[in-house]
């Protein structure tokens, strides 16, 4: 399973059918290894990648989720919530056994809270059951019933509910239970020797049989009158149910949903933040393009030609490295929205139609003065280290000679900054002083045989966060 989710989800192969089956698998898997915090986690992924109208997947999942909260001792609450969830898309995609399975559990949990039958699911869970002739679920339906009556202590009706249940066939576990619910019911009555009879004939099997098990010892020592075997009895149950209690992994469960949600929140901020950023990075490409097409009109000595190139490398960039340049942190907005002003500064200075030797003088007057924002070396730095496993940290402790012109270059480009965008940030007067850094960061100073830009890449992929890891 974890080959296919590599392929169809991590990789994102096949297609959406093979991708969500393989996240639902991954959770089923998980939930039969006894793994239930990692289930839950799939589960969630699962119904986070479901389409809306994919009835059929929504409803099995969310009847999954439920399942895992039912497995624990406190966690009806949260169960019952995602089997009301489940139940419309269940309906939607007539999915009979797993309706019929929801409106049962929801009839069972919602009547031991309110201590009374509740009809609004038990009645259509015993007309599903019955049209589809499941014992199982026909059995489990009438013992809620049973077990209703003996809250209310109505134990003649208690007793010819559970009594007929008990004569069904049902699971060898489902009839040890309704016999000791029997049992307790006959206890009740005043009935002894019925009530030892029918819990000689349940066997306990879990945790959870041993509750109901004491419960009802400590009912007939009640009405024997036996007060010490009673109080010993009932300690013994309430024991088992701490035991439960304290062994259960709801919490942990809850907790897990709850961040799952709280990362799928922040994840769709993120991607906002993007979107905003990227719209910044078009209107500054769009620009880009009006002010290259007027210098290239209007200017051919070599100085003209140097800005042309500039600006036409800075285009390139944009274009080439959009995706790149979208994951710039909120913080760099500054240094893109003065390069904008600047840019926007140029073409007012060429609406005034200025002599060329002023425009080119006031052209690098203005190229002169920009300074980036207070701070922003800072933040660049900071944005670099997060996102590129602590490169210029790395590089400052190994090579002494990478000093900070050196790193502010660096950190430039880990932002995603062209050649001519360090240029005008750093106030270096060519493209080829550019070029010459990058070159030696790698050549000279590491003293290795590779590109500035793929010793960035073996940094981003040592920095990515791979949940199936850590799973």
């Amino acid at each position: 399973i974890n080959l296919a989710v590599d392929y169809y989800v991590t990789d994102n192969k096949g297609g959406y059918d093979y991708r969500i089956r393989s996240l639902i698998y991954k959770g089923c898997v998980m939930t039969e290894l006894g793994q239930s915090d990692s289930a839950m986690y799939w589960f969630k992924s699962a119904e986070t990648a479901a389409r809306p109208d994919d009835h059929a997947n929504l409803g099995y999942v969310l009847f999954r989720i439920a399942d895992l909260y039912q497995y624990e001792f406190v966690a009806s609450n949260q169960a019952m919530e995602s089997y009301q969830r489940a139940l419309p898309h269940l309906k939607e995609s007539n999915q009979s056994f797993y309706e019929m399975a929801s409106l049962s559990e929801l009839a069972s949990l919602s009547s031991i809270a309110l201590e009374e039958v509740d009809w609004r699911y038990l009645l259509p869970a015993l007309i599903k059951s019955l049209s589809q002739n499941d014992m199982n679920y026909i059995c489990a339906n009438l013992a809620t019933i049973g077990k209703c009556h003996t809250f209310n202590k109505d134990y003649p009706k208690a007793i010819a509910i559970l009594s007929k249940v008990t004569e069904a066939q049902s699971s060898v576990t489902a009839s040890s239970r309704y016999h000791i619910s029997l049992a307790h019911a006959f206890a009740g009555a005043g009935k002894i020797d019925s009530a030892l009879i029918h819990l000689d004939k349940s066997v306990v099997s879990s945790a959870g049989d041993s509750l109901l098990f004491f419960r009802a010892l400590a009912m007939i020592d009640f009405t024997r009158g036996d007060m010490d075997k009673y109080q010993k009895h009932d300690d013994a149950a309430d024991n088992i149910a701490h035991d439960m209690l304290m062994a259960s992994t709801a919490t942990e469960l809850k907790e897990t949903e709850t961040n799952f949600i709280l990362k799928l929140r922040e994840v769709e901020k993120q991607t906002t933040r993007l979107k905003v950023m990227l719209m910044m990075l078009i209107t500054l490409s769009v620009l880009s393009i009006v002010v290259l097409f007027l210098l290239f009109l209007r200017y051919k000595n070599r100085s003209e030609r140097e800005i042309i190139a500039s600006l036409r490398e800075s285009l390139q960039s944009h274009k080439s490295h959009s995706l790149e340049i979208a994951n710039m942190s909120v913080k760099m907005r500054d240094s893109l929205t003065r390069q904008q002003a600047l840019l926007q500064e140029m073409v007012s200075l060429y609406d005034q139609d200025l002599p060329d030797d002023k425009f080119v003088s006031r052209i690098k007057k203005l190229l002169k003065e920009y300074k980036p924002e207070p701070g922003f070396w800072q933040d660049a730095f900071q944005y670099a280290n997060l996102h590129f496993g602590n490169i210029l940290n790395d590089l400052k402790e190994k090579y002494p000679k990478f000093t900070e012109p050196y790193a502010k270059v660096l950190a430039l480009v880990c932002c995603g900054c062209s050649n001519a965008d360090i240029m005008v940030i750093t106030g270096h007067r060519s493209l080829g002083a550019i070029r010459n850094y990058k070159s030696k960061i790698t050549h000279e100073i590491m003293g290795v045989d590779i590109t500035l830009e793929e010793l960035i890449e073996h940094y981003r992929t040592r920095n990515i966060w791979n949940p199936l890891q850590e799973l």
